[in-house]
């Protein structure tokens, strides 16, 4: 960006000097001709301007035009008449002057310059105005080479001084003018670089300070621009991600629905053509009726666990936040696996402190008998379930075989089971902690799920 200051600087360099090489090559070239030529013009005036009758009285007058002194004569031409005429006309008519008076016109001009000194000229005006009289008019001028040195004397003396206050002026304006600019082309790189940091700041009351304002106002709604256009195209890539999601969890649904329904449905149908069959006898008639209805509770807690997945996970919910007083949820949901734990002998221990969370009811719920069911099932040989409640958190652990890194990276992924074995009464479907998740991240609460391998246990812990 320098090189728009050093155009400049040279431009207005040559523009100020221009004019003083101009007066020195005509002062050097013409200013003597040119001096010259205005004092003829100066005598042809006077010589337009004369009254002949007061010359043909008094035949002599002294004019002045112009700081130029002239003498005036009028003269008679013919030669017998008068002595001093006829010298005069001799002077005329000698070779420095060589004016041929015979062969003028009437009203006809003839100018010559006759150098006298060094100083001096004569500068001769001859004007016939009959065939008998002329006018001739003299005016003793300045040498003009000697006023033209006296101007380049002058010229060359207050050119030194002239010469260092103009490069001090042309730099300072050269400045002035480029620095501006600058300004704008440092901007509107930025700009043209999505740097919206720097703003034109000029303050010079013309074009350029309008200028800078439109760019300002330009790269504000550029930057305007740039950031809408920046939140819809995340917006699309999430959307876009949003539906490679649901598809993919759309293909894994069809999979896994479809193996999940496969074992149920084949019992089913199995123990339905027995007994069409009467292949069953009728002391196992009941028995079997049994297992088809639990295959049917399966199959329906399956469909169950889906809906609420699928209502959790596409955020249709209508969440409504009240005070809960946890001791009390947590005691009356353990009520409905009371037989449950009775029938496998399971050491419950629990700690409950006085904790009150603003949070929604229906939703919590649902998460404690994910999380119950979830230990009723899993738990190990050693039978030990643990709730544990403070001011700061809710811990549900049960007793279980030792579960590695990677399974436990995987405890949270969508129809995940650790073991496939276990009976279908409890869980099963592998969707139980995938809702559990979409819940809390719904209601903003932290957890975490950890096996602590010296109380060989797993740890289910929410954060208030």
């Amino acid at each position: 960006m320098r090189k728009v200051f050093y155009k400049i600087f040279i431009y207005v360099c040559l523009i100020t000097y221009l004019p003083l090489m101009l007066m020195y090559v005509f002062n050097h070239f013409y200013a003597d001709r040119y001096i010259i030529e205005q004092d003829k013009k100066n005598l042809i005036e006077i010589a337009e301007s004369l009254d002949l009758d007061k010359l043909r009285r008094g035949r002599k007058e002294e004019k002045t035009l112009n700081n130029i002194n002239v003498k005036v004569y009028l003269r008679n031409i013919e030669l017998n008449r008068d002595d001093k005429d006829t010298n005069f006309i001799k002077y005329v008519n000698r070779n420095s002057l060589k004016i041929d008076l015979k062969n003028m016109i009437p009203n006809e001009y003839r100018v010559k310059l006759v150098k006298l000194s060094s100083l001096t000229n004569h500068l001769f005006l001859v004007k016939k105005i009959s065939e008998n009289e002329i006018v001739v008019l003299i005016g003793e001028v300045i040498e003009s080479k000697v006023v033209l040195k006296k101007m380049i004397g002058v010229y060359k003396r207050y050119t030194l001084f002239i010469i260092p206050m103009i490069l001090i002026i042309t730099y300072i304006v050269s400045r002035r003018i480029s620095k501006p600019i600058e300004i704008l082309e440092k901007v509107s790189y930025r700009i043209s670089n999505l740097d919206f940091t720097e703003t034109v700041k000029i303050k010079s009351k013309n074009e350029l300070e309008s200028l800078g304002n439109s760019i300002n106002r330009m790269a504000l709604k550029l930057k305007e621009n740039i950031e809408e256009l920046n939140s819809l195209n995340e917006k699309l890539k999430s959307e876009l991600l949003e539906k490679e999601r649901l598809l993919e969890t759309e293909k894994m649904f069809m999979r896994t629905i479809g193996h999940e329904l496969k074992t149920p449905v084949a019992i089913i149908n199995g123990y339905m053509e027995a007994l069409q069959d009467g292949m069953i006898e009728e002391k196992d008639v009941k028995k079997t009726y049994d297992i088809v209805y639990e295959e049917g509770m399966a199959i329906n807690k399956i469909v169950k666990d889906i809906n609420n997945y699928l209502k959790l996970e596409f955020k249709n919910l209508n969440i409504i936040y009240e005070d809960v007083e946890l001791e009390s949820l947590i005691r009356k949901s353990l009520k409905k696996y009371q037989l449950d734990i009775e029938s496998k002998n399971i050491e419950l221990s629990q700690s409950y402190g006085k904790r009150v969370l603003k949070t929604d009811k229906k939703l919590f719920n649902i998460v404690l008998n994910n999380l119950l069911t979830n230990a009723i099932t899993y738990v190990d040989e050693n039978r030990r379930i643990g709730i544990e409640l403070t001011e700061e958190k809710l811990v549900i652990r049960n007793s279980s075989k030792e579960i590695s890194q990677e399974e436990i990276e995987k405890i949270f992924d969508l129809f995940y089971k650790m073991d496939k074995s276990r009976n279908r009464k409890y869980g099963g479907t592998g969707l139980g902690l995938s809702i559990v998740k979409n819940i809390l991240e719904n209601l903003n609460l932290k957890y975490s799920f950890v096996y602590d391998k010296i109380k060989k246990e797993v740890e289910f812990i929410i954060k208030f």
